[in-house]
């Protein structure tokens, strides 16, 4: 092939595979602005939690509970379509059963139940950060 006509071609598909290139790179960015953002919420939204259990406010904590749930949904849906990340999936999972946990310790006046069962949530988000979180 000559020089011209690799000019020619260069010329006729460098603004798709740039355009291409863009496209990939603002969805990976996009991708990893979610993650930040997201689990900054659930960070924040849990601090809440810890502070409403210790406080005994049964329904500020209720509503903590539901915001890291929804959280955590949406957590759980990105790293199912994302693949080859089950174990997020799964500490996502085992993370919204112990919401449930607390949940029902609340309800039975077990603050100090509850608190324990937080910790150990707070752990479970630990060990996913350790697999996943990036640097």
């Amino acid at each position: 092939m000559s020089n011209n006509a690799i000019r020619r071609r260069t010329r006729r598909y460098a603004p798709w595979s740039f355009a291409a290139l863009l496209a990939f790179a603002t969805a990976s960015w996009a991708e990893s602005e979610f993650d930040m953002d997201l689990m900054q919420t659930v960070d924040d939204t849990s601090k809440e939690l810890v502070s409403n259990l210790s406080l005994e406010d049964a329904a500020s904590a209720d509503g903590n509970l539901a915001d890291l749930d929804a959280l955590l949904a949406q957590v759980e849906t990105h790293y199912s379509a994302k693949g080859g990340a089950d174990d997020a999936v799964k500490i996502t999972q085992d993370a919204r059963a112990l919401l449930v946990q607390i949940h029902e310790h609340i309800g039975a006046g077990d603050f100090e139940t509850a608190n324990l069962k937080q910790s150990e949530f707070s752990r479970n988000c630990k060990a996913c950060h350790k697999l996943y979180k990036k640097s």
